[in-house]
């Protein structure tokens, strides 16, 4: 009998403890919305309503914005979670407008990356050029190129189109120490394979051939390993057959490298070279570097076809309305894949593209 009474008292106690203790386990000691229960499910201290001290309640963090109540940088993009809500970025994504650079390094790192806005798509070039160039010229051929990115169909988080292209011109021209400088003298019975008849005419300009490019790129740049950088060289000539410059080029891209160098101020030259960077390749499309489609079935400076010059008599420019632009569609959408390569940062694809 007694045993049986001590039984009793022990499940009237146990039930009472259990009783007690959920209905103490769904009070809010801190203040900071969640229950006993919840702090001890996520870790946090039920005794302190931020746990991780970043300004934001731990109850907010977990049922507002899905964040860590114990981690100030849920996403570790170097922008602590009360910033993310202040700028309106997303603190569970480190690259919140998909440009491949960090929503902490566009707020802070204004000296690498100079007027970004973490919720519009952002990508640089680092400019360099030859001593026969100046920086307003090159300036002024990169200049529609950066509308033409401005104007891209391509959707940012903020609710507005486009990609800001922030060209880094550098001050001085390309140095003796980067590249081959030329500099050649002919009188009246000299001919210049390049250039022609001279007569008294003393040549002086950078002369590179591929190799020597790929073999020296990044001595001169400062951002070459940087994520959302691309270098841009201008030159006289680009030898693609060795130093002769029998055979020569207005534009070579190296993709592995995110690099280019271009021997023309012309602005389709610069756009296409930079779209090879940017992930457009012949490999992707048949209508890019070739001769393969009609430039209205392909509206694209990729397409050699579709040319501000009329190049191919079955092709005059009267024919359609040239503009500088990429395709959004047409044929192929480059928007879109210049959209999902700056969000990867870079291809893995092996490509030297002329043009």
């Amino acid at each position: 009998m007694r045993r049986t009474q001590y039984l009793i008292l022990f499940l009237i106690g146990l039930f009472l403890f259990i009783s007690v203790f959920s209905i103490f386990s769904v009070f809010i000691l801190d203040a900071d919305g969640l229950s006993v229960r919840e702090e001890f499910e996520h870790n946090t201290d039920p005794t302190d309503n931020d746990t991780d001290n970043d300004g934001i309640k731990d109850g907010i963090e977990v049922n507002k914005y899905n964040t860590n109540p114990n981690k100030e940088d849920t996403d570790n993009d170097g922008l602590d979670d009360d910033l993310e809500i202040k700028y309106n970025t997303s603190p569970t994504n480190p690259d919140t407008d998909g440009d491949s650079i960090k929503d902490g390094a566009e707020v802070y790192n204004t000296e690498t990356y100079p007027n970004a806005d973490p919720l519009q798509k952002d990508v640089y070039l680092e400019v360099e050029y030859a001593f026969s160039y100046n920086k307003t010229q090159v300036n002024d051929t990169l200049s529609p190129v950066v509308t033409m990115y401005a104007d891209a169909p391509v959707e940012n988080p903020d609710g507005t189109t486009g990609i800001n292209l922030h060209p880094q011109i550098t001050n001085s021209s390309v140095s003796n120490k980067s590249f081959n400088v030329t500099r050649e003298k002919y009188n009246n019975s000299g001919e210049h394979k390049v250039f022609g008849n001279k007569s008294n005419y003393t040549i002086e300009y950078v002369k590179i051939n591929a190799s020597d490019y790929k073999n020296k790129i990044g001595t001169s740049f400062n951002h070459k390993n940087t994520s959302g950088y691309y270098q841009v060289t201008y030159v006289n000539f680009i030898c693609q057959n060795g130093e002769d410059c029998m055979s020569t080029a207005n534009g070579l891209a190296f993709i592995n490298n995110s690099s280019t160098v271009i021997a023309t101020t012309e602005s389709s030259t610069t756009a296409h070279e930079i779209g090879h960077l940017l992930g457009l390749l012949h490999s992707d499309y048949r209508g890019i570097d070739s001769e393969e489609v009609h430039p209205t079935d392909y509206p694209s400076v990729m397409n050699y076809n579709y040319n501000e010059h009329s190049l191919f008599d079955e092709y005059r420019k009267d024919d359609y309305n040239y503009t500088l632009q990429y395709s959004n569609g047409e044929g192929f959408n480059d928007w879109k894949e210049i959209n999902q390569t700056i969000a990867n940062d870079t291809r893995t694809s092996q490509c030297n593209c002329y043009e």
